[in-house]
């Protein structure tokens, strides 16, 4: 159990990280995005690799609402991402 705690804090300190470079919050503040601003066909190796992070900690993603960008990365906060997201905010 240990190794999969360290996971996944290295699994949110990257979302933490690319929520830092290029994220935001929604208007609710339900949910975390990622990505901001970038087309599908941008920075798809580091898109694929939040969607397995994401993945791996059993997040849910969630369709861009109105005014995604295309390559934006919508996430239901969690506790945890919450607590992450907070450490970059």
């Amino acid at each position: 159990m240990g190794n999969e705690a360290h996971d996944d804090a290295a699994a949110l300190a990257h979302l933490g990280r690319w929520w830092a470079d290029a994220g935001f919050d929604d208007p609710t503040s339900e949910f975390c995005i990622l990505f901001d601003g970038s087309g599908p066909d941008e920075d798809e190796e580091e898109r694929a690799e939040a969607v397995r992070l994401i993945d791996q900690l059993g997040l849910e993603r969630v369709e861009p609402r109105d005014r995604g960008a295309g390559g934006e990365i919508w996430v239901r906060y969690d506790d945890r991402l919450r607590a992450e997201i907070d450490r970059w905010a």
